[in-house]
Protein backbone atom coordinates (compact mmCIF):
# COMPACT_ATOMS: atom_id res chain seq x y z
CA UNK A 1 0.00 0.00 0.00
CA UNK A 2 2.80 2.21 0.94
CA UNK A 3 4.78 1.25 -2.24
CA UNK A 4 1.87 2.45 -4.32
CA UNK A 5 1.23 5.65 -2.78
CA UNK A 6 4.96 6.38 -3.10
CA UNK A 7 5.03 5.55 -6.63
CA UNK A 8 6.22 8.45 -8.48
CA UNK A 9 2.95 8.68 -10.85
CA UNK A 10 0.84 8.22 -8.21
CA UNK A 11 3.13 11.67 -6.56
CA UNK A 12 2.77 13.33 -9.34
CA UNK A 13 -1.26 12.43 -10.27
CA UNK A 14 -1.81 13.51 -6.49
CA UNK A 15 -0.31 16.98 -7.44
CA UNK A 16 -2.18 17.15 -10.80
CA UNK A 17 -5.55 16.47 -8.69
CA UNK A 18 -4.48 19.39 -5.71
CA UNK A 19 -3.65 22.05 -8.99
CA UNK A 20 -6.97 21.31 -10.43
CA UNK A 21 -8.97 21.72 -7.48
CA UNK A 22 -7.23 24.79 -6.32
CA UNK A 23 -7.99 26.40 -9.97
CA UNK A 24 -11.15 25.66 -9.98
CA UNK A 25 -12.06 26.71 -6.88
CA UNK A 26 -10.07 29.52 -6.98
CA UNK A 27 -12.16 30.76 -9.99
CA UNK A 28 -15.74 29.58 -8.21
CA UNK A 29 -14.64 32.02 -5.40
CA UNK A 30 -14.19 34.99 -8.24
CA UNK A 31 -12.03 37.29 -5.72
CA UNK A 32 -8.88 37.45 -8.22
CA UNK A 33 -8.91 39.58 -10.91
CA UNK A 34 -8.51 37.85 -14.50
CA UNK A 35 -4.98 39.01 -15.07
CA UNK A 36 -4.40 37.98 -11.89
CA UNK A 37 -5.95 34.51 -12.17
CA UNK A 38 -4.39 34.14 -15.12
CA UNK A 39 -0.61 34.28 -13.49
CA UNK A 40 -1.75 31.98 -10.45
CA UNK A 41 -2.96 29.31 -13.38
CA UNK A 42 0.36 29.91 -15.05
CA UNK A 43 2.45 29.54 -11.93
CA UNK A 44 0.37 26.11 -11.27
CA UNK A 45 1.37 24.73 -14.73
CA UNK A 46 5.11 25.85 -13.75
CA UNK A 47 4.67 23.87 -10.87
CA UNK A 48 3.35 20.98 -12.77
CA UNK A 49 6.03 21.05 -14.75
CA UNK A 50 8.55 21.41 -11.96
CA UNK A 51 6.96 18.72 -10.21
CA UNK A 52 7.24 16.27 -13.17
CA UNK A 53 10.53 16.83 -13.84
CA UNK A 54 11.64 15.83 -10.05
CA UNK A 55 8.80 12.77 -9.86
CA UNK A 56 9.22 11.36 -13.15
CA UNK A 57 13.02 11.61 -14.45
CA UNK A 58 14.32 10.67 -17.89
CA UNK A 59 14.74 7.11 -18.79
CA UNK A 60 18.67 6.38 -18.18
CA UNK A 61 19.03 9.27 -16.01
CA UNK A 62 20.64 7.51 -12.65
CA UNK A 63 19.40 8.88 -9.79
CA UNK A 64 19.72 7.63 -5.85
CA UNK A 65 16.80 6.53 -4.03
CA UNK A 66 17.67 9.19 -1.72
CA UNK A 67 17.51 11.80 -4.30
CA UNK A 68 13.97 10.69 -5.71
CA UNK A 69 12.50 10.75 -2.04
CA UNK A 70 13.31 13.76 -1.79
CA UNK A 71 12.10 14.79 -4.95
CA UNK A 72 8.79 13.07 -4.19
CA UNK A 73 8.64 14.78 -0.77
CA UNK A 74 8.94 18.10 -2.13
CA UNK A 75 5.87 17.25 -5.02
CA UNK A 76 3.54 16.44 -1.66
CA UNK A 77 4.62 19.30 -0.44
CA UNK A 78 3.69 21.46 -3.03
CA UNK A 79 0.24 19.11 -3.44
CA UNK A 80 -0.53 19.43 0.52
CA UNK A 81 -0.19 23.45 0.09
CA UNK A 82 -2.48 23.38 -2.89
CA UNK A 83 -4.98 21.53 -0.88
CA UNK A 84 -4.63 23.99 1.95
CA UNK A 85 -5.49 27.14 -0.28
CA UNK A 86 -8.37 25.23 -1.67
CA UNK A 87 -9.45 24.41 1.85
CA UNK A 88 -9.46 28.21 2.49
CA UNK A 89 -11.62 29.07 -1.23
CA UNK A 90 -14.02 26.44 -0.48
CA UNK A 91 -14.52 27.73 3.30
CA UNK A 92 -14.91 31.16 2.26
CA UNK A 93 -16.90 30.44 -0.47
CA UNK A 94 -19.63 28.61 1.92
CA UNK A 95 -19.06 31.43 4.55
CA UNK A 96 -20.31 33.95 1.67
CA UNK A 97 -23.58 32.01 0.54
CA UNK A 98 -23.96 31.71 4.35
CA UNK A 99 -24.26 35.42 4.87
CA UNK A 100 -27.23 35.40 2.71
CA UNK A 101 -30.04 36.67 5.11
CA UNK A 102 -33.43 35.51 4.55
CA UNK A 103 -36.17 36.91 6.60
CA UNK A 104 -35.67 37.15 10.09
CA UNK A 105 -37.49 34.57 13.67
CA UNK A 106 -39.66 35.60 16.30
CA UNK A 107 -39.59 33.86 19.51
CA UNK A 108 -42.37 33.73 21.14
CA UNK A 109 -42.02 32.24 25.00
CA UNK A 110 -43.93 31.58 28.34
CA UNK A 111 -42.37 33.16 30.72
CA UNK A 112 -43.10 32.43 34.31
CA UNK A 113 -41.28 33.98 37.75
CA UNK A 114 -37.99 31.79 38.36
CA UNK A 115 -39.30 30.37 41.14
CA UNK A 116 -42.26 29.38 40.06
CA UNK A 117 -43.66 25.65 40.66
CA UNK A 118 -44.37 25.79 36.65
CA UNK A 119 -41.90 24.09 34.83
CA UNK A 120 -43.49 22.83 31.73
CA UNK A 121 -46.00 23.76 29.66
CA UNK A 122 -48.36 21.59 30.22
CA UNK A 123 -48.42 22.80 33.88
CA UNK A 124 -50.28 25.87 32.46
CA UNK A 125 -53.52 23.90 32.15
CA UNK A 126 -56.51 25.62 33.76
CA UNK A 127 -54.34 29.08 33.87
CA UNK A 128 -55.12 32.26 32.57
CA UNK A 129 -51.73 34.36 31.03
CA UNK A 130 -51.51 37.66 29.63
CA UNK A 131 -50.32 38.20 26.12
CA UNK A 132 -50.35 41.26 23.84
CA UNK A 133 -52.57 39.79 21.23
CA UNK A 134 -52.97 43.40 19.71
CA UNK A 135 -50.06 44.80 18.69
CA UNK A 136 -49.24 42.27 15.83
CA UNK A 137 -52.21 40.34 15.70
CA UNK A 138 -51.58 37.51 13.20
CA UNK A 139 -48.41 36.75 14.48
CA UNK A 140 -50.37 36.19 17.84
CA UNK A 141 -53.00 34.56 16.38
CA UNK A 142 -50.57 31.64 15.33
CA UNK A 143 -48.37 31.57 18.49
CA UNK A 144 -51.69 31.02 20.58
CA UNK A 145 -52.57 28.69 18.38
CA UNK A 146 -49.45 26.86 18.41
CA UNK A 147 -50.09 26.86 21.82
CA UNK A 148 -53.48 25.47 22.03
CA UNK A 149 -51.73 22.60 20.06
CA UNK A 150 -49.44 21.71 23.48
CA UNK A 151 -51.72 22.65 26.09
CA UNK A 152 -55.35 22.27 26.78
CA UNK A 153 -57.44 24.63 28.27
CA UNK A 154 -55.35 27.65 28.89
CA UNK A 155 -56.61 31.04 28.62
CA UNK A 156 -55.50 34.27 27.08
CA UNK A 157 -55.60 37.54 28.37
CA UNK A 158 -55.19 40.38 26.41
CA UNK A 159 -52.63 43.02 27.58
CA UNK A 160 -51.10 45.04 25.47
CA UNK A 161 -49.38 47.37 28.35
CA UNK A 162 -46.03 45.85 28.72
CA UNK A 163 -45.37 47.24 32.08
CA UNK A 164 -48.30 46.21 33.58
CA UNK A 165 -48.34 42.51 31.96
CA UNK A 166 -44.39 41.83 33.64
CA UNK A 167 -45.59 43.95 37.09
CA UNK A 168 -48.74 41.25 37.03
CA UNK A 169 -46.68 38.62 36.59
CA UNK A 170 -44.12 39.83 39.28
CA UNK A 171 -46.93 40.27 41.64
CA UNK A 172 -48.66 37.23 41.61
CA UNK A 173 -51.69 38.03 39.83
CA UNK A 174 -50.82 35.64 36.98
CA UNK A 175 -48.84 32.79 37.13
CA UNK A 176 -47.41 33.69 33.10
CA UNK A 177 -46.92 35.77 30.47
CA UNK A 178 -46.84 34.73 26.84
CA UNK A 179 -44.42 37.30 24.49
CA UNK A 180 -42.30 38.17 22.19
CA UNK A 181 -38.77 37.71 23.46
CA UNK A 182 -37.41 41.23 21.97
CA UNK A 183 -39.95 42.69 24.28
CA UNK A 184 -37.63 41.74 26.84
CA UNK A 185 -35.97 45.42 27.29
CA UNK A 186 -39.13 47.28 28.12
CA UNK A 187 -39.61 44.64 30.83
CA UNK A 188 -36.17 45.98 32.16
CA UNK A 189 -37.08 49.53 32.54
CA UNK A 190 -38.80 48.98 35.72
CA UNK A 191 -37.86 45.13 36.49
CA UNK A 192 -34.38 45.47 35.70
CA UNK A 193 -32.97 42.06 35.84
CA UNK A 194 -36.37 40.63 34.19
CA UNK A 195 -34.36 38.05 32.16
CA UNK A 196 -32.82 36.55 35.14
CA UNK A 197 -35.76 36.73 37.35
CA UNK A 198 -37.88 34.71 35.18
CA UNK A 199 -37.68 31.68 33.02
CA UNK A 200 -38.92 30.42 29.86
CA UNK A 201 -40.94 27.79 29.84
CA UNK A 202 -41.68 27.23 26.19
CA UNK A 203 -41.27 28.65 22.89
CA UNK A 204 -42.56 28.95 19.23
CA UNK A 205 -40.68 30.35 16.76
CA UNK A 206 -42.38 31.98 13.94
CA UNK A 207 -40.22 33.10 10.47
CA UNK A 208 -41.01 36.57 9.55
CA UNK A 209 -39.85 36.52 5.73
CA UNK A 210 -39.18 40.30 4.64
CA UNK A 211 -42.41 41.42 3.22
CA UNK A 212 -40.87 44.20 1.73
CA UNK A 213 -37.77 44.42 0.06
CA UNK A 214 -35.13 47.04 0.68
CA UNK A 215 -32.74 46.01 -2.00
CA UNK A 216 -30.81 48.07 -4.21
CA UNK A 217 -28.52 46.71 -6.36
CA UNK A 218 -25.58 48.93 -8.01
CA UNK A 219 -22.04 48.47 -9.55
CA UNK A 220 -20.19 48.30 -6.21
CA UNK A 221 -16.87 48.54 -7.67
CA UNK A 222 -17.43 52.03 -9.92
CA UNK A 223 -20.59 53.55 -7.91
CA UNK A 224 -20.91 54.68 -4.05
CA UNK A 225 -23.39 52.74 -1.89
CA UNK A 226 -24.72 52.93 1.75
CA UNK A 227 -25.17 49.96 3.63
CA UNK A 228 -27.02 49.72 7.13
CA UNK A 229 -25.52 48.61 9.83
CA UNK A 230 -28.49 46.97 12.26
CA UNK A 231 -27.10 45.77 16.00
CA UNK A 232 -29.85 43.95 17.77
CA UNK A 233 -30.08 43.89 21.13
CA UNK A 234 -29.94 40.08 21.91
CA UNK A 235 -27.31 37.63 21.99
CA UNK A 236 -27.68 33.94 20.27
CA UNK A 237 -29.29 33.74 16.32
CA UNK A 238 -28.71 36.94 14.78
CA UNK A 239 -31.72 36.31 12.90
CA UNK A 240 -33.44 36.45 15.78
CA UNK A 241 -35.84 39.87 15.80
CA UNK A 242 -35.42 42.57 18.46
CA UNK A 243 -34.68 46.15 18.75
CA UNK A 244 -32.51 47.77 16.45
CA UNK A 245 -29.63 49.01 19.25
CA UNK A 246 -26.68 50.13 17.08
CA UNK A 247 -27.75 52.06 13.91
CA UNK A 248 -24.84 52.81 11.41
CA UNK A 249 -24.68 54.04 7.84
CA UNK A 250 -22.06 52.75 6.01
CA UNK A 251 -21.28 55.01 2.59
CA UNK A 252 -18.82 53.81 0.28
CA UNK A 253 -17.14 55.25 -2.47
CA UNK A 254 -15.35 52.73 -4.19
CA UNK A 255 -13.73 55.10 -6.94
CA UNK A 256 -12.22 57.39 -4.28
CA UNK A 257 -11.64 55.14 -1.33
CA UNK A 258 -13.42 56.98 0.87
CA UNK A 259 -15.79 55.56 3.91
CA UNK A 260 -18.52 57.28 5.33
CA UNK A 261 -19.41 56.34 9.08
CA UNK A 262 -23.14 57.97 9.99
CA UNK A 263 -24.49 56.86 13.26
CA UNK A 264 -28.07 57.74 14.76
CA UNK A 265 -28.77 57.01 18.31
CA UNK A 266 -31.30 54.85 19.16
CA UNK A 267 -33.69 56.63 20.64
CA UNK A 268 -34.34 59.15 18.14
CA UNK A 269 -37.58 59.95 17.81
CA UNK A 270 -38.52 58.85 14.09
CA UNK A 271 -42.10 58.05 12.42
CA UNK A 272 -42.12 54.04 12.38
CA UNK A 273 -42.59 52.88 8.43
CA UNK A 274 -44.72 49.88 9.51
CA UNK A 275 -46.86 51.57 11.64
CA UNK A 276 -46.63 55.78 10.36
CA UNK A 277 -46.70 56.35 13.91
CA UNK A 278 -43.84 58.08 16.01
CA UNK A 279 -41.51 56.27 18.41
CA UNK A 280 -37.85 55.56 18.94
CA UNK A 281 -35.52 54.23 16.00
CA UNK A 282 -34.36 51.39 17.60
CA UNK A 283 -38.23 49.90 18.28
CA UNK A 284 -38.64 49.68 14.49
CA UNK A 285 -36.36 46.68 14.81
CA UNK A 286 -39.77 44.86 16.64
CA UNK A 287 -41.03 44.50 12.73
CA UNK A 288 -37.30 43.30 11.40
CA UNK A 289 -34.47 44.90 9.81
CA UNK A 290 -36.05 46.15 6.32
CA UNK A 291 -38.81 48.37 8.85
CA UNK A 292 -35.69 49.88 10.26
CA UNK A 293 -34.05 50.75 6.78
CA UNK A 294 -37.10 52.11 5.48
CA UNK A 295 -37.57 54.03 8.66
CA UNK A 296 -34.33 55.81 8.22
CA UNK A 297 -34.82 56.35 4.57
CA UNK A 298 -37.60 58.08 5.17
CA UNK A 299 -36.22 60.46 8.25
CA UNK A 300 -33.13 61.34 6.44
CA UNK A 301 -34.24 61.22 2.34
CA UNK A 302 -31.82 58.69 1.61
CA UNK A 303 -31.68 55.64 -0.01
CA UNK A 304 -30.08 52.60 1.45
CA UNK A 305 -28.33 50.36 -0.97
CA UNK A 306 -28.10 47.06 1.68
CA UNK A 307 -28.08 46.32 5.19
CA UNK A 308 -26.09 44.44 7.71
CA UNK A 309 -27.04 42.57 10.94
CA UNK A 310 -25.46 41.64 13.94
CA UNK A 311 -26.00 41.44 17.36
CA UNK A 312 -23.94 41.27 20.62
CA UNK A 313 -22.78 37.60 20.19
CA UNK A 314 -21.00 38.93 16.80
CA UNK A 315 -19.19 41.07 18.14
CA UNK A 316 -17.83 39.36 21.12
CA UNK A 317 -16.96 36.57 18.64
CA UNK A 318 -15.54 38.44 15.68
CA UNK A 319 -13.35 40.33 18.47
CA UNK A 320 -11.83 37.37 20.24
CA UNK A 321 -11.12 35.39 16.58
CA UNK A 322 -9.23 38.61 16.02
CA UNK A 323 -7.21 38.21 19.47
CA UNK A 324 -8.90 41.29 20.64
CA UNK A 325 -8.66 44.85 18.94
CA UNK A 326 -6.67 48.02 19.96
CA UNK A 327 -8.95 50.69 21.37
CA UNK A 328 -8.11 54.34 23.13
CA UNK A 329 -10.79 53.75 26.14
CA UNK A 330 -11.40 57.91 26.49
CA UNK A 331 -11.74 57.89 30.40
CA UNK A 332 -11.97 55.27 33.37
CA UNK A 333 -15.36 53.77 34.32
CA UNK A 334 -17.08 51.16 35.66
CA UNK A 335 -19.26 49.59 33.62
CA UNK A 336 -23.13 49.61 34.28
CA UNK A 337 -23.54 45.78 32.97
CA UNK A 338 -21.45 44.21 35.81
CA UNK A 339 -18.95 46.48 37.55
CA UNK A 340 -16.09 45.71 34.99
CA UNK A 341 -13.59 48.45 36.01
CA UNK A 342 -11.89 50.18 32.75
CA UNK A 343 -8.89 52.05 32.80
CA UNK A 344 -7.96 55.18 30.60
CA UNK A 345 -5.33 55.01 27.73
CA UNK A 346 -4.77 52.65 24.61
CA UNK A 347 -5.31 48.86 25.01
CA UNK A 348 -6.04 45.85 24.18
CA UNK A 349 -9.95 44.55 24.32
CA UNK A 350 -11.02 40.99 24.27
CA UNK A 351 -14.25 40.58 22.83
CA UNK A 352 -16.64 40.46 26.02
CA UNK A 353 -14.50 43.89 27.14
CA UNK A 354 -15.21 45.37 23.76
CA UNK A 355 -18.72 44.84 23.50
CA UNK A 356 -19.12 46.40 27.15
CA UNK A 357 -17.07 49.24 26.01
CA UNK A 358 -19.61 49.79 22.98
CA UNK A 359 -22.53 49.21 25.35
CA UNK A 360 -21.79 52.03 28.53
CA UNK A 361 -23.56 54.31 28.11
CA UNK A 362 -23.97 56.13 31.87
CA UNK A 363 -20.53 56.67 32.47
CA UNK A 364 -19.96 59.23 30.12
CA UNK A 365 -20.76 62.54 29.69
CA UNK A 366 -22.05 62.57 26.23
CA UNK A 367 -24.57 59.91 27.19
CA UNK A 368 -26.36 58.24 24.05
CA UNK A 369 -23.59 60.12 21.95
CA UNK A 370 -20.42 58.64 23.31
CA UNK A 371 -21.51 55.52 23.35
CA UNK A 372 -21.90 55.77 19.77
CA UNK A 373 -18.61 57.41 18.95
CA UNK A 374 -17.59 54.25 21.25
CA UNK A 375 -19.15 51.62 18.74
CA UNK A 376 -17.52 53.46 15.96
CA UNK A 377 -14.30 53.16 17.45
CA UNK A 378 -14.50 49.57 17.73
CA UNK A 379 -15.72 48.93 14.45
CA UNK A 380 -13.18 51.27 13.23
CA UNK A 381 -10.09 48.71 15.26
CA UNK A 382 -12.07 45.45 13.88
CA UNK A 383 -11.53 47.03 10.16
CA UNK A 384 -7.98 47.29 10.71
CA UNK A 385 -7.23 44.66 12.65
CA UNK A 386 -9.41 42.96 9.79
CA UNK A 387 -7.21 44.22 7.19
CA UNK A 388 -3.84 43.93 8.68
CA UNK A 389 -1.35 40.72 7.46
CA UNK A 390 -1.73 39.10 10.88
CA UNK A 391 -5.31 37.86 9.58
CA UNK A 392 -3.93 35.23 7.50
CA UNK A 393 -2.76 33.68 10.66
CA UNK A 394 -6.82 33.61 11.79
CA UNK A 395 -8.30 33.67 8.83
CA UNK A 396 -10.25 30.15 9.62
CA UNK A 397 -11.22 31.36 13.12
CA UNK A 398 -12.47 34.51 12.09
CA UNK A 399 -14.95 32.89 9.09
CA UNK A 400 -15.96 30.50 12.00
CA UNK A 401 -16.56 33.19 14.60
CA UNK A 402 -18.84 35.22 12.27
CA UNK A 403 -20.75 32.65 10.96
CA UNK A 404 -24.29 32.13 11.86
CA UNK A 405 -23.63 35.78 13.59
CA UNK A 406 -23.96 38.12 10.80
CA UNK A 407 -26.71 38.95 8.29
CA UNK A 408 -26.99 40.32 5.04
CA UNK A 409 -29.22 41.43 1.68
CA UNK A 410 -26.17 42.29 -0.54
CA UNK A 411 -25.39 39.30 -2.59
CA UNK A 412 -22.33 37.55 -2.22
CA UNK A 413 -20.99 38.23 -6.17
CA UNK A 414 -21.19 41.63 -5.06
CA UNK A 415 -19.11 41.04 -1.80
CA UNK A 416 -16.45 39.23 -3.84
CA UNK A 417 -16.73 42.02 -6.75
CA UNK A 418 -15.55 44.18 -3.58
CA UNK A 419 -12.91 41.94 -2.65
CA UNK A 420 -11.48 41.91 -6.17
CA UNK A 421 -11.50 45.28 -6.78
CA UNK A 422 -9.80 45.88 -3.80
CA UNK A 423 -6.55 43.17 -4.16
CA UNK A 424 -6.94 45.02 -8.10
CA UNK A 425 -6.31 48.72 -6.35
CA UNK A 426 -4.33 47.80 -3.19
CA UNK A 427 -5.18 51.10 -1.68
CA UNK A 428 -5.83 52.29 1.27
CA UNK A 429 -9.24 53.70 2.81
CA UNK A 430 -9.92 56.97 4.35
CA UNK A 431 -12.49 57.31 6.76
CA UNK A 432 -14.89 60.29 8.15
CA UNK A 433 -17.28 60.24 11.12
CA UNK A 434 -20.41 62.11 11.24
CA UNK A 435 -23.29 61.81 14.01
CA UNK A 436 -26.82 62.83 14.25
CA UNK A 437 -27.40 64.67 17.21
CA UNK A 438 -30.72 65.66 18.90
CA UNK A 439 -32.21 66.76 22.32
CA UNK A 440 -33.27 64.05 24.77
CA UNK A 441 -36.60 64.56 26.70
CA UNK A 442 -38.95 62.34 29.00
CA UNK A 443 -42.08 62.47 27.67
CA UNK A 444 -45.24 59.98 26.68
CA UNK A 445 -46.87 59.16 23.61
CA UNK A 446 -44.59 56.53 21.57
CA UNK A 447 -46.33 54.01 19.48
CA UNK A 448 -45.04 50.89 21.71
CA UNK A 449 -45.80 52.16 24.84
CA UNK A 450 -48.12 55.85 24.75
CA UNK A 451 -48.99 55.91 27.94
CA UNK A 452 -45.45 55.71 29.49
CA UNK A 453 -43.08 58.73 30.35
CA UNK A 454 -40.18 57.50 28.30
CA UNK A 455 -36.55 59.16 27.24
CA UNK A 456 -36.38 59.96 23.70
CA UNK A 457 -34.19 61.99 21.15
CA UNK A 458 -35.80 64.63 19.63
CA UNK A 459 -33.94 65.06 16.28
CA UNK A 460 -31.94 68.12 15.52
CA UNK A 461 -33.56 68.96 12.49
CA UNK A 462 -30.13 71.00 11.49
CA UNK A 463 -28.39 67.68 12.21
CA UNK A 464 -30.33 65.69 10.19
CA UNK A 465 -30.15 67.94 6.84
CA UNK A 466 -26.13 68.40 7.20
CA UNK A 467 -25.81 64.45 7.84
CA UNK A 468 -28.12 63.53 4.78
CA UNK A 469 -26.49 65.94 2.91
CA UNK A 470 -22.77 64.78 2.85
CA UNK A 471 -24.38 61.07 2.46
CA UNK A 472 -26.36 62.03 -0.53
CA UNK A 473 -23.40 64.19 -2.01
CA UNK A 474 -20.86 61.24 -1.49
CA UNK A 475 -23.92 58.96 -3.30
CA UNK A 476 -24.00 61.02 -6.08
CA UNK A 477 -20.51 61.70 -6.70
Amino acid sequence: MIKTITNSKVVFGIQVIASVLFAVLLKILDVLPLWLYCIAVIVLLLLLCLGYILTCPKKGKVITSTALTIRKLISLLLSIILIVGSFYFAKTSSFLTGLKADGDISRISVIVMADSKIEKVSDLSGLTIEADTKTDKEKMTKAVKALDKKVKNVTIKEQADYFTMADDLYDGKIKAIYVDESCYAMFELEHENFESETKVIWTYEYANPESTTTTKEVDVTTNPFSVYVSGIDTKGKVSTRSRSDVNMIVTVDPTTHKILLTSIPRDYYVTLADQNAKDKLTHSGLNGTSNTVRTVENALGIDINYYVRVNFTSVEKVVDALDGVEVDVPKSFTSGVDGTKFTKGVQTLNGEMALKFCRERHAFGGGDGARIKNQQTVMMAMIKKACSPTILAKYTSVLDACSGYIETDMPSSDITKIIKAQIASGKSWTFEQQFLTGTGKLMTGGYYMPNRELYYNIPDENSVKTCAAKINKMVKG
